[in-house]
């Protein structure tokens, strides 16, 4: 959608239902799930999900990988090296503002855990460290869990979406 993009001409939007899917590759499967690397991308909330919230990045169950949701007002950092969703991996950022741009970045260090950023800022930290499940279906905006249908994140926009597997960009505010 040219009139949402965050850079260039372009911006990937959804208005729900099925997500974006990864084709499953099992080598880079397996260095992500056991080496440090980073998630980020920009992010713009057309609208605010009631419960339960929005998925944006996803394994296709709750056994995978590191994710984000957003759980309004906050954004959760789930990953499987220490637990699956819940309360210890909940960002402390709470003021999201619709139709603003966001940048998100979750970061997992192999030797000191995960973190997670909100526009460079520190959102969320948490020193469990261990690999990451291993799995199918990766997707990003929505379908997380076995129907692929729940937390779809609906009339929201995503710009510059980027994985680095072997690399834990920020160890910082930055």
């Amino acid at each position: 959608n040219a009139v949402t993009a965050r850079f260039g001409s372009y911006s990937m939007g959804t208005s729900g239902g099925s997500g974006l899917k990864f084709a499953y590759d099992s080598s880079w499967m397996a260095n992500m799930a056991t080496q440090s690397h980073t998630i980020d991308f920009w992010y713009r909330f057309a609208t605010y999900p009631s419960s339960p919230g929005y998925a944006l990045f996803t394994g296709e169950t709750d056994g995978q990988y590191s994710c984000f949701r957003h759980h309004h007002p906050t954004m959760n950092y789930p990953h499987t090296g220490g637990v699956g969703w819940g309360g210890s991996e909940t960002g402390i950022k709470n003021n999201y503002v619709q139709n603003t741009w966001y940048h998100f970045a979750q970061v997992y260090d192999s030797t000191s855990g995960h973190k997670g950023y909100v526009d460079g800022v520190l959102d969320m930290n948490e020193a469990v460290t261990g690999s990451t499940a291993v799995g199918s279906n990766l997707s990003i905006m929505g379908d997380w869990g076995g129907a692929n249908t729940y937390y779809p994140a609906a009339g929201c926009y995503m710009d510059e979406f980027r994985i680095s597997v072997g690399i834990a960009r920020w160890t910082a505010n930055f």
